[in-house]
């Protein structure tokens, strides 16, 4: 499995059935966003292009 870790990526080895796990346990929460919102975001993002 790998891990982020500030800013290294971590190997750990699984070795027993209990420790692996459904991907979908691992995802994030969902959440609601307002169209707003999102449009925020992309200015944002346009707004820091090189």
């Amino acid at each position: 499995m790998l891990r982020v870790r500030e800013d290294v990526i971590v190997l750990h080895a699984m070795r027993w059935p209990d420790e692996i796990r459904e991907p979908s346990e691992l995802l994030p929460p969902p959440v609601e966003l307002t169209e707003d919102e999102i449009e925020g975001a992309l200015a944002l993002m346009e707004s820091n292009e090189p």
